[in-house]
């Protein structure tokens, strides 16, 4: 009877490797970097393998996740901690994942697979907190690699001329760009803003300057304000820059200065577009330098929210609602400088993952008496809550009182 056992086990041995589960890791797992990234939205470039064009899309998904999550892991026993983890985590790829497309283009492996190379766009939020989750890594140490701020730009010349305006936007993007900034014109960035949002930024009841509001509805960390200017002194001109940069959820001015750009005769072509770009440049790499200052030491605090609750609190449920966020938060990391009977405006700082702080907002409020609680706005810098808020039938899109 021995005799046969080696060869049933060969004879077993296809029908055990069918019932192996399958390989769900991806093919290519090594993504590059596109450009720019944000704490929150990180871009990449990769490469997806597949029977299909869908699947090796679905590949391409899988390996952006994971050099996301690749990054965060510090030793080698985060690495081995991941592999306990690792087919939970990539069936949960849709969660991780903004958006990914390719531009049609489909090669084929020696194999006969389909390949694909995609440009995804990743929540690191999500991953953040799958990863803490399930025990692989610890947040506060991933806070210190949040990578670079957003950026939102406004671009200002002397006179109304849609040319120099055009070219102190793009030498300003140019220079944020090309050093793995996610920057948004704040000019343009408003257009695509949706009603709600443009209704809140409207409104004079919250007491911020509209700029820093704008900037906080699309989700930048830091506002920089970008003029310039050329001077003409007889035969020759010079690029002069001014830029300024501010933290959104506070106003605070970060930075601040003026530079030149080198003289250049006017006979030369182009020589006012070249020494106005070298004057932006010089500006904002010096500007730069102080705000990356900020951000590093910063970093390691949290990140900082606005928060605003707005519609019918009550005339004592306001001091409840900014206690019970005291408590959870710590008093210190909370300031509350309004609160009516309509509205309150509060900051938190928090080392914790976005969605954990909106969900731990939600129960504080909730505690502190507030029968609905509805988020209305949500961007990595702005939170807008309507408190026992119920919009007439006639005007569903009205805003509570206190917006």
């Amino acid at each position: 009877m021995r005799k046969f056992i080696p060869f049933a086990v060969l004879a077993l041995t296809p029908f055990l490797a069918m019932c192996r589960p399958a390989d769900i890791r991806p093919h290519f797992k090594n993504c590059d970097y596109d450009g720019a990234h944000s704490g929150t939205v990180v871009k990449l470039r990769c490469s997806g393998k597949g029977h299909s064009h869908s699947s090796a899309l679905i590949d391409a998904k899988k390996a952006a996740s994971f050099t996301v999550a690749a990054h965060m892991f510090k030793s080698a026993t985060d690495r081995s901690r991941f592999t306990t983890v690792e087919r939970r985590f990539y069936r949960a790829y849709p969660n991780f994942i903004r958006s990914c497309t390719t531009d049609g283009t489909i090669s084929q492996a020696d194999d006969g697979s389909v390949v694909v190379k995609a440009k995804c766009q990743v929540d690191r939020s999500q991953i953040v907190k799958f990863l803490k989750d399930n025990g692989i890594v610890d947040e506060k140490a991933t806070r210190e690699e949040i990578g670079n701020p957003s950026v939102a730009v406004t671009t200002t010349w002397p006179t109304m001329n849609p040319q120099w305006n055009a070219i102190v936007r793009s030498s300003a993007n140019e220079f944020l760009t090309s050093r793995q900034y996610n920057a948004t014109d704040l000019s343009s960035g408003m257009k695509g803003l949706k009603s709600l949002q443009r209704k809140i930024l409207n409104s004079d009841r919250i007491p911020v300057d509209k700029k820093f509001r704008a900037a906080m509805l699309l989700g930048a960390d830091v506002y920089f304000e970008v003029a310039a200017s050329r001077k003409k002194s007889g035969p020759n001109v010079k690029g002069v820059a001014a830029v300024k940069a501010y933290e959104t959820t506070t106003g605070r001015l970060l930075a601040s200065t003026n530079s030149f750009g080198r003289e250049y005769p006017t006979s030369l072509t182009a020589s006012e577009e070249k020494t106005v770009k070298e004057a932006i440049q010089n500006s904002m790499q010096k500007v730069l330098t102080q705000v990356m200052g900020y951000w590093r030491s910063d970093a390691s605090k949290g990140n900082r929210y606005y928060v605003v609750m707005a519609g019918n609190i009550g005339a004592d449920a306001g001091d409840s609602m900014a206690l019970n966020l005291k408590r959870t938060f710590q008093r210190r990391k909370v300031k509350c400088p309004t609160i009516t009977a309509q509205r309150m405006v509060c900051t938190i700082r928090s080392k914790k993952d976005p969605v954990e702080v909106r969900i731990e907002i939600a129960k504080a409020l909730r505690r502190a008496g507030a029968r609905s609680v509805k988020r209305a706005i949500t961007t990595r810098k702005l939170l807008i809550y309507y408190i026992n808020h119920t919009p007439s039938s006639g005007n569903p899109d009205a805003l509570p009182p206190g917006l």
